[in-house]
């Protein structure tokens, strides 16, 4: 059993209100029974690596900090009657992608409610109180107030207590990616017919890859990718779930077993559960050309060049 609390400097100097967001797992009462957190920090240990930060991994008594990829790290850690959940972005907490801190607030939630309800039975809770014994929290801006979820979402704006900070509900979007896309279905516009046979172009699948997140492999096999392929990709990328992403699309893009069109790609993110919201706005944000491989651009700029020098050297004659 852990003893040693954390003393490293990770939370002041990386778990800042710049870099990273979090919410809270809270519970009724003062304390949590420790059983709950230990299990919690068990589970955790199965699923992602424990960061090294001022070589020491981050690996405490009630704390534990993790490596997603190479731009998002977890940090789970207790205080009084509180689970806090953050994630820190290596940069910017508005860099921090969408789907991956959906996906590990889920992910936490069901730990947690399985670890709840074991607990619960082996104690004997009458099954008429079987409720959860926590609630979820998002903290402001500054990382220091908490408004309970249910609230958040109902509210339109949110003014903390401490700071006096405005918050509407869609700094909330972020833990809740699922139920924004569900919301946006109906009263999304659709990609146009014309635009669904162009094939994307660098700046759409530049944009794309920062918001696919952890389903970039699932999507490679959608897209007709080989397993070996993917793996290859995910080898020489590392953590870096963007640069995975992006070398996914690209590659998809210049295989040209199927034609890569937009209406390929559309078909590929529904399948895979993301929906097509996503490549909806950026089609809207940076509009559709014609896409120019590579080597076309290079032939083009060739005989660009070829142009200028002859239309120099007939100048220069007919001066002559």
């Amino acid at each position: 059993m852990l003893t040693q609390r954390n003393d490293t400097s990770f939370m002041t100097k990386e778990c800042t209100p710049e870099k990273a967001t979090r919410l809270a797992f809270s519970f009724k009462g003062t304390i949590i029974p420790p059983a709950l957190p230990n299990r919690l920090i068990s589970a955790c240990l199965s699923m992602w690596t424990v960061k090294k930060y001022e070589g020491k991994q981050l690996l405490f008594s009630g704390f534990i900090g993790l490596s997603f990829d190479m731009a998002h790290d977890i940090v789970v850690c207790v205080e009084g009657n509180k689970i806090l959940l953050y994630i820190v972005h290596k940069t910017s907490n508005g860099l921090i992608v969408p789907d991956i801190a959906t996906g590990i607030k889920e992910t936490m939630f069901t730990t947690l409610e399985r670890i709840s309800e074991f607990y619960q039975s082996a104690v004997h809770v009458s099954s008429n109180s079987q409720k959860l014994p926590f609630h979820v929290e998002y903290s402001c801006s500054k990382l220091e107030c908490f408004i309970t979820e249910e609230t958040a979402l109902t509210t339109d704006e949110w003014i903390c207590d401490k700071h006096k900070l405005s918050h509407t509900n869609e700094k909330w979007n972020i833990w809740n990616q699922n139920q924004k896309k569900e919301q946006c279905e109906e009263n999304c516009q659709e990609i146009r017919e014309e635009n669904m046979d162009f094939i994307p172009t660098d700046e759409i699948l530049d944009e794309l890859a920062h918001v696919i997140g952890v389903v970039s492999f699932q999507l490679g096999v959608e897209l007709g990718l080989s397993i070996t392929s993917l793996d290859i990709i995910q080898h020489d990328n590392g953590r870096d779930l963007v640069a995975q992403c992006k070398a996914i699309l690209y590659k998809w893009r210049k295989d040209l077993t199927v034609k890569p069109t937009i209406e390929v790609l559309h078909n590929a993110l529904v399948n895979v559960g993301k929906g097509s919201q996503c490549l909806e706005e950026i089609i809207k944000s940076k509009g559709v050309k014609k896409y120019i491989p590579e080597e076309e651009k290079d032939e083009v700029e060739k005989k660009g060049k070829e142009k200028n020098i002859l239309e120099k050297m007939n100048h220069f004659k007919k001066k002559k």
